[in-house]
This record gives C-alpha cells, structure tokens and sequence, in this order.
C-alpha cells in the first residue's frame, strides 16, 4: 500500500503536489547563495522520501532538479 502523503519539514506532500514542492524546493536548496554539501544532503533527503512513497521516479526527480538550476 502506498502512503497517501508524507511529511518532511513543514510540508505534507501528496502524489498531487510532489513535482510543485520539489521544484521550489530544489531551486531554493541550489542556488547559488544557499549551494552547500549540506544543502544538497536535504535535498537528497526529500527525494528519496518522495521517491519512496511512489509519487515520483528517480528520472523525474532528476529532470526537476535540472530544471530548478537552469
């Protein structure tokens, strides 16, 4: 059985509303001004959570976080 949301920091996130957090989020965590080993380390944190609960594929994810650093 998939989870119907998961919770990280602040945020419940849905199978609905993944790809919207991860892209804000991913563009916040890896911009330039907030770009550390530990920044990346979070993120890295939320997608496999994401990836986990069945909401997003791994190429997904991946596709987003290109988008969020163009």
């Amino acid at each position: 059985m998939k989870p119907y949301g998961i919770a990280v920091p602040g945020f419940v996130i849905s199978a609905k509303t993944a790809a919207g957090y991860l892209r804000r989020t991913a563009a916040f965590l890896l911009s330039p001004a907030r770009f550390s080993m530990e920044s990346c380390a979070v993120l890295s944190d939320i997608e496999s959570r994401i990836v986990s609960a069945g909401f997003l594929t791994w190429d997904q994810v991946e596709q987003i976080e290109e988008e969020a650093t163009a």
